[in-house]
């Protein structure tokens, strides 16, 4: 029978990106690892900035 395989890049949105096509690029990035790597492969590229459950906080307080 015919045999398929599939190799994705996976890459999430990522704020500090200027414009759209350079996440493309991000995803395209991962898609070559994913192929590189060899059949039937899932590549991710992590965003750059820390997701908000890590990233710093501010705590405000209320004056009375």
């Amino acid at each position: 029978g015919i045999k398929i395989s599939a190799s994705f890049g996976v890459a999430d949105w990522d704020p500090a990106l200027a414009e759209p096509p350079q996440f493309v690029d991000k995803a395209d990035k991962a898609l070559y690892q994913a192929k590189e790597a060899g059949r039937n492969r899932v590549c991710y590229v992590p965003s750059t900035t820390p997701p908000a459950s890590q990233a710093p906080t501010r705590r405000f307080t209320r004056s009375a």
